[in-house]
């Protein structure tokens, strides 16, 4: 009799499709299993929905997201091998480069040694005197610079940088 349970009974009743109020304990437990029922049809098709969302979203990323699923197997393995080639052809190329800037840098290290050791009279334990000294013009003549068509070019400048000299 308690108007706010008779409310939420009427509720029930138009949301259900009931024709009258529930009398006894059976007739509450039968709408309560049908809610309850209700209620999991629901959340079934919550979860196909979400689920259904989703693949889709998965689907899309794989085929536009992964390169090469568009492939075969075999073309897989075919990339995967012409990478591995480019692969080694760098490394090569970049072990021939740090072999340049090494040989380069002992260079500069040996002038910079021998000029400034004999510039400041110091002889170490090893003869300076008898090693062969490179002239600057031999340093120089070392040193590659890239051409106009290579990527580095674009980083040098037009023309030659000169260092202001102190005149004070």
């Amino acid at each position: 009799n308690d108007p706010s349970v008779k409310a939420l009974f009427e509720s029930l009743m138009t949301k259900y499709n009931m024709k009258s109020m529930p009398h006894t304990r059976e007739d509450v437990a039968r709408i309560h299993a049908k809610m309850e029922q209700s209620q999991d049809t629901e959340l079934v098709f919550s979860l196909a929905r979400t689920v259904l969302e989703k693949s889709r979203w998965i689907d899309t990323h794989v085929d536009n997201d992964i390169p090469g699923m568009h492939r075969t197997m075999t073309e897989q393995m075919q990339r995967i091998q012409e990478l591995l080639t480019e692969n080694e052809t760098v490394l090569k190329d970049l072990q021939d480069c740090a072999k340049v800037a090494l040989d380069k840098r002992n260079a500069c290290r040996s002038f910079v040694r021998t000029n400034t050791c004999r510039a400041l009279g110091i002889q170490e334990e090893t003869n300076i005197a008898s090693l062969p000294t490179p002239t600057a013009q031999q340093i120089v003549s070392t040193i590659t610079l890239p051409t106009d068509d290579s990527p580095q070019s674009a980083a040098l400048p037009a023309e030659p940088f000169t260092v202001p000299m102190d005149t004070t």
